[in-house]
């Protein structure tokens, strides 16, 4: 029999059975699909050495006048900006206490501070200033900084040093300033009620409401940064005021007037100098109500970040609405042409239109909503979001997308940690995606994207809690990590991070002939790759494995598994059965020099096999 050429489909499905798919791809890792051909995913590197404390789950760039850039980096412990590979802490402030000879000493690396009504939980956050002179052998430098303090009492809390103290001494250490943090945040999702605690067609059937868990947002306004956690207070970052400020709520502003207390997500309205809040406290009166009403959305005044009075003497475009379908305000996001707002159970426009009340809603859809806040995310002209049970997509009409990792990605989800979904763009390889959490993780494990101009879908496992798509940085950046962590950037050469990128892989579906009335043997292989890493210290290399097995019941068992690199032509192989299936994977032998895997990236073109019938049985 002459040699076969072998061309398949673009894009993994996993809805139908391996031997169903012949012709196409039922599985993969670190895979995309370019021209209609698998290759390997871009790598990445760390952006920065440094490293952020907790677990971040947003980041957004933005420059000033000046051409400088930032990466605001919200984690569920603190909030920074990265500005050239430094991490400077913005976290806002609750409180400041200057105390005398608040510190105590006792011979090991354990220091007290007895401040009155300090206000913190053990996790908290504290910067202490003013010690003038070391206290028991204790350097003036390791007092004065920031700390994690350790809560004894009302009262009392301790913090950890590097030096043991030499002594035992109470009431010490003179005039000490102790700025205290806003409380830190949970890391992992608290749902009132749980999963489906509410009954079908209630309004809030399947979704409960996330309680302590911490979730920033962020909007450039200018130059200046706006900031607000999931029911939390509305924040402002001064740009002006340099690296070395912190983030300040905006009621203190100057000219701050009726500005919310508390928000569940703020977005910035470029187009028209509008700061909108979605799920904030109402204005009651001549004052807010201090208790957020999660279906209001609140609109600031033109051009101002502080001013949300509503007037009626033309002197104000603030507003106040309030959305008529659903019970919460999952999230927003903001389109080329409107504001898109979900609630549990529909979705909205928000559009300008301006005027005296310069903003209109409109009711798009009821029934599909969003698994979470950062679950929607804008590519091309379109935008795309995760229910609970389907993607879709927006282009002025709603559309639920055809996906063929759909039982695969809702099958195995954790919904408990469903606010943790974070969609994502990848505009130079026309990508949409979504980071997730599968359910046996209650952290991000696993990817989906989709390619719009293809439409096809990938999947894989990479744990990225933030992401955000090339713009004023060259690259994408994302973030990775839980007591600690980095930013990556990524589409960066072919490797994890200077390691080999190892598990990738695509597996074909199952073949036969003639139905599998004959047995197949597999005698030849001519692959066909274009490597388009960079050779390391030998040429770049992959594996093509040949599967078989004789029904559909049954496991795969590898027959042939041959390294190939760009000088490969024929490989002489042998392998039988009555289906048959390629698989193409990284040349994961960590037996081999580490400097030999490096730089791999390859494209997969048409593969040829030397395929004869081999009798029945």
């Amino acid at each position: 029999m002459p040699l076969a050429k072998f061309n398949f489909r673009p894009g993994i499905n996993k809805e139908t059975t391996d031997y169903t798919d012949e012709g196409g791809w039922t599985d993969g890792n670190l895979v995309r699909f370019q021209s209609g051909l698998p290759q390997k995913i871009g790598g990445w590197e760390k952006y920065s050495d440094n490293t952020f404390v907790g677990s971040c789950r947003t980041l957004f760039e933005w420059s000033d006048f000046d051409g400088n850039q930032y990466l605001g980096v919200g984690t569920n412990r603190k909030f920074y900006v990265l500005n050239d590979g430094i991490y400077y802490d913005i976290t806002p402030l609750r409180a400041t206490q200057t105390v005398n000879n608040p510190m105590t000493t006792n011979g090991t690396t354990s220091v007290r501070f007895t401040v009155t009504s300090h206000g913190c939980a053990t996790g908290d956050f504290v910067t202490i200033s003013g010690l003038g002179a070391p206290v028991n052998g204790i350097p003036i430098a390791e007092i004065n900084k920031n700390h994690t303090v350790a809560v004894v009492d009302a009262d009392n809390f301790d913090i950890t040093v590097d030096t043991t103290a030499s002594g035992s001494t109470s009431n010490t250490g003179g005039s000490l300033t102790f700025k205290f943090e806003i409380p830190t945040g949970e890391d992992q999702q608290s749902l009132l009620g749980g999963w489906g605690a509410s009954s079908w067609n209630s309004g809030s059937w399947g979704y409960g409401t996330p309680t302590e868990f911490r979730l920033w947002n962020q909007d450039n306004y200018g130059e200046d940064l706006i900031i607000n956690y999931r029911g939390g207070a509305i924040y402002k970052w001064d740009e002006s005021g340099g690296t070395a400020s912190r983030a300040t709520n905006i009621t203190a502003d100057a000219g701050a007037n009726l500005a919310p207390t508390k928000a569940n997500q703020v977005i910035v309205s470029e187009r028209d100098g509008h700061v909108i809040a979605l799920g904030v406290d109402p204005i009651s009166g001549a004052s807010r109500t201090g208790t957020i009403d999660p279906m209001i959305i609140a609109i600031s005044n033109q051009d101002s970040a502080v001013d949300w009075q509503i007037r009626t003497d033309g002197t104000s475009t603030a507003d106040q609405i309030e959305l008529n379908l659903g019970s919460e305000i999952i999230g927003g996001l903001q389109t080329r042409q409107e504001i898109l707002v979900w609630t549990d159970i529909a979705l909205f426009s928000l559009r300008f239109v301006g005027g005296p009340l310069p903003f209109t809603t409109s009711l798009l859809a009821r029934g599909p909503s969003i698994l979470g806040p950062n679950a929607a995310v804008n590519g091309a002209d379109a935008t795309f979001w995760m229910d609970k049970s389907n993607f879709y997509v927006y282009t002025g009409s709603i559309q639920a997308l055809p996906c063929t990792v759909k039982e695969y990605v809702f099958g195995d989800l954790n919904y408990d940690e469903r606010y943790k979904i974070f969609g994502f763009s990848n505009q130079t390889f026309d990508e949409v995606g979504w980071f997730y959490p599968s359910a046996g993780s209650a952290e991000i494990d696993r990817y989906v994207t989709y390619n719009y101009v293809q439409q096809t879908w990938s999947i894989g496992k990479l744990e990225r809690t933030a992401w955000i798509d090339y713009g004023i940085y060259q690259k994408p950046r994302a973030a990775k990590g839980s007591s600690t962590g980095y930013v990556y950037a990524h589409e960066t050469g072919y490797d994890d991070d200077g390691s080999p990128m190892d598990g990738v892989f695509v597996q074909s579906g199952d073949m036969d002939l003639q139905d599998g009335e004959q047995f197949a043997f597999v005698s030849r292989v001519i692959p066909d790759f274009k490597f388009i890493g960079v050779d390391g210290a030998g040429a770049q290399t992959v594996d093509l494995l040949v599967r078989m097995r004789d029904a559909p019941g049954g496991n795969l068992v590898t027959d042939a598994n041959v390294a190939v690199d760009s000088e490969t032509q024929v490989k002489n192989i042998r392998g039988r059965g009555r289906q048959f299936a390629l698989k193409v994977s990284s040349h994961n032998d960590s037996s081999q020099n580490t400097a030999n895997r490096l730089g791999v990236g390859w494209r997969l073109g048409s593969t040829r096999l030397d395929v004869k019938p081999d009798g029945r049985q």
